[in-house]
């Protein structure tokens, strides 16, 4: 039997390579289509400051969409995998 090489992981043994990043980034794009394209289903007001926590933010990709869409909110991602971009 032939060895694998071994997947980087996190301290909770979740994997955080490449693999995985990409992983992450076709569930997002599976659940926006699920959802109709939207980001979110929340009703958020138009017209206030926003402040928005992604707990569990795994690539980011989310919290970057919702920045794109929402320039003036205020947006932090969390996640035990630091494979987050910096900005």
């Amino acid at each position: 039997m032939e060895a694998k090489e071994a997947t980087p992981v996190d301290a909770d043994n979740v994997p955080n390579d490449e693999p995985e990043i990409q992983r992450l980034n076709q569930q997002h794009w599976l659940l926006t289509v699920l959802k109709g394209g939207k980001l979110h289903l929340a009703p958020l007001p138009p017209d206030r400051p926003l402040k928005i926590l992604d707990v569990g933010c795994g690539s980011g990709i989310w919290a970057i969409q919702m920045a794109e869409v929402y320039p003036t909110a205020t947006i932090m991602g969390m996640d035990v995998a630091p494979i987050q971009p910096k900005k």
